[in-house]
């Protein structure tokens, strides 16, 4: 869905696979050790993404 699209973009802008926790049907994200100034706004934008996933 909508979360595993920019699942896939944020592992292509941090360049590595940015690790992903899935559990009882919850997607949890995992910060990486990013030496990044993606990685803020990688989590927010997912975490706001799962967010709205759960309501669809």
């Amino acid at each position: 869905g909508a979360v595993d699209r920019i699942y896939q973009d944020l592992c292509h802008v941090a360049g590595k696979r940015l690790p992903l926790v899935i559990t009882g049907g919850d997607v949890k994200y995992v910060a990486p050790l990013l030496k990044s100034t993606h990685q803020i706004e990688a989590d927010l934008v997912l975490r706001a993404l799962i967010s709205l996933d759960r309501r669809m």
